[in-house]
């Protein structure tokens, strides 16, 4: 006889689990029928069916370094990293395929010291340029600058796109000032307080202390600069 477990879980219907006593492996979650089959690897293939055909399936090869996952829908999204080594666990691609086409959401190159170099990630490019103890960042997309982020000792100093820039000043660590500037000459400054956040926002030429010109502010200067 299988044991049983039934959970329900406030506004939830319930789901009713069954396994096997003597392997302690699912057999049954509701609808979907699981089968196991042991890979000899480091985890077993997983494969469940529900009452109307749909097939799911789920195996990682960590010697390997590699992910498959299978939806319902037919899309297999495979995860790669490398498996051991200076870059050990470091992700190398993420990829999804549907009716044999490839869509690539992730993929990644590294350096000789497992510093990420290059990234893709859905379609834009992001690339890193590291010297001694600064780093720039640029991302692009289809050969349009998207944005660039310089750091300094693992600090964000400055973040820029077409449209404009902001600079960071620290005090003891913390952001103390960030500075927009854009192209149409306009220039904020907003100024932090490491107890409240953020305290006052200064235009140039027409200082002011409304957090209502917040919004406005992030929304002319800032919103094509991702993070």
């Amino acid at each position: 006889m299988e044991p049983m477990l039934s959970i329900k879980e406030k506004g939830e219907m319930k789901r009713h689990f069954t396994w096997d006593p003597a392997s302690k492996r699912i057999i049954s979650d509701n609808e979907w029928k699981y089968q196991i089959t042991p890979s000899g690897k480091s985890y077993d293939f997983i494969q469940r069916t529900n009452s109307r055909g749909e097939k799911e399936s789920w195996f990682k090869d960590v010697l390997s370094g590699r992910e498959t996952i299978e939806s319902s829908n037919g899309v297999k999204t495979i995860k790669t990293w490398f498996p051991r080594g200076k870059m050990a666990g470091k992700v190398r691609s993420i990829v999804s395929v549907r009716n044999q086409i490839e869509t690539v959401s992730y993929r990644a190159s590294y350096d000789e010291n497992g510093e990420v170099i290059r990234e893709e990630r859905n379609g834009n490019d992001i690339e890193y340029v590291r010297k001694s103890n600064e780093k720039k960042v640029t991302a692009t997309s289809k050969g349009k600058l998207l944005w660039i982020k310089n750091y300094k000792e693992n600090h964000l100093i400055s973040i820029e796109n077409s449209d404009a820039k902001a600079l960071f000043d620290y005090s003891n660590g913390n952001i103390s000032n960030v500075r927009i500037q854009t192209e149409d000459g306009r220039a904020y400054i907003y100024s932090f307080d490491s107890k409240s956040g953020l305290l006052d926002l200064n235009r140039t030429g027409d200082l002011k202390s409304s957090m209502s010109k917040t919004v406005e502010i992030e929304k002319t200067t800032t919103e094509n600069i991702n993070n």
